[in-house]
């Protein structure tokens, strides 16, 4: 498996993968892959932060976003959203890998924190606590049992509160 950045040839592809990926899913509206569609158009886009991961064959078996956000008073961050895999290639690591080289990445970049909202026996693998455990919450008080955090920086979170700012693309 080979994972590199988005590159504007894969959007068809990334955009059925994503429709597969939630077809089944409880939680969804089936709309993720609009949500990315209004992501790459917003500023709140990092292409550094779209990812695909590719099978052997090359083709697209998954796909990860980190757009900007902010929390409390305009601290910078990100949003985990959304994280796809195809179906036949569930629970086989691609989605691990996607997020451990997403996360990375994001490091290298500079980012401080990444926010997610997602199931939280899936997410604190990767290190990530509940967000109110540090004083941060979502627009809508159901986020919170799903609203998951994680500092890329040491120490950055003690210093950070408040609600978390989506880019409009979220349309919450």
């Amino acid at each position: 498996m080979k994972i590199r950045t988005e590159q504007s040839n894969d959007e068809q592809a990334i955009e059925r993968l994503i429709q597969a990926a939630f077809d089944t899913v409880e939680m969804s509206d089936q709309t993720e892959h609009l949500l990315v569609q209004r992501l790459r158009k917003s500023t709140a886009y990092v292409p550094e932060l779209s990812l695909v991961a590719l099978s052997e064959q090359e083709e697209i078996i998954g796909h990860i976003m980190m757009s900007k956000i902010t929390i409390g008073f305009e601290t910078p961050s990100l949003a985990l959203a959304p994280l796809s895999v195809a179906p036949n290639y569930q629970r086989q690591g691609v989605g691990t890998k996607l997020v451990e080289t997403a996360l990375e990445t994001a490091r290298q970049l500079g980012y401080q924190s990444v926010v997610v909202l997602g199931d939280p026996t899936y997410y604190q693998k990767f290190g990530f606590e509940l967000a109110a455990a540090y004083h941060i919450f979502g627009p809508m008080k159901e986020m919170e049992p799903y609203l998951m955090i994680l500092e890329l920086k040491e120490n950055v979170l003690m210093n950070m509160s408040g609600e978390v700012h989506y880019s409009e693309a979220f349309n919450l």
